[in-house]
């Protein structure tokens, strides 16, 4: 069975691959001209996936999706890159406007600083890290990513993240550090078409 048409435009924005758990409902009221209404949950079993506007993809991922075709609700999902473990939790609303909210939050561990990194950040943050030769390991505590939502213009998205702190890192800013570890704290921006601010 093939998933609601608005499921699928955001099935492709994840490109998932591999097998998943399906547990599916589809109801429609009494009268005339009723719409289907949907309750399908999603439990991947090792999935591979790839966010296109964050193209850090997530292998070995668990977890539970749930979706009425009107809102996707990601209810716990774990994965790993390589060595980091990244959980992603939040919600996709709006599926029936032309576009829809994406409220993710975003946890992460032992993430190296490497060019698989530097290519899913926007591309002034990821010239500074090679500018300076920041390499090291990062942990990023409740990234909050917002896209289209309330206020936002079309193709806008925002981040703040409440911590994010470095490890065995290494870097030089006028200074060669090693061996550093530093937090960093909050770090909150807005990323357009033509800019990235920090805000």
């Amino acid at each position: 069975m093939a998933l609601p048409l608005a499921v699928q435009s955001v099935w492709t924005h994840f490109k998932p691959e591999g097998k998943i758990d399906l547990a599916w409902k589809t109801t429609r009221a009494e009268g005339p001209d009723k719409d289907l209404e949907y309750d399908v949950t999603i439990v991947p079993r090792w999935l591979k996936a790839c966010y296109d506007a964050v193209p850090y993809p997530l292998t070995d991922l668990k977890g539970e999706v749930w979706t009425n075709a009107k809102e996707v609700r990601i209810e716990r999902l774990a994965g790993k890159h390589g060595a980091a473990n990244v959980g992603v939790r939040g919600t996709v609303k709006g599926l029936d406007l032309e576009t829809p909210a994406y409220e993710l939050t975003i946890d992460a561990e032992e993430v190296p600083i490497d060019g698989e990194l530097r290519a899913a950040l926007p591309d002034d943050f990821a010239a500074m890290i090679l500018d300076i030769g920041l390499n090291g390991v990062v942990k990023i505590e409740k990234l909050v990513f917002r896209k289209g939502t309330e206020g936002m213009r079309a193709g806008q998205m925002e981040y703040n993240a409440k911590g994010i702190s470095l490890f065995d890192a290494s870097f030089d800013a006028g200074l060669e550090f090693r061996d550093a570890v530093a937090e960093l704290g909050n770090l909150q921006g807005r990323i357009d078409e033509d800019q990235h601010k920090l805000t």
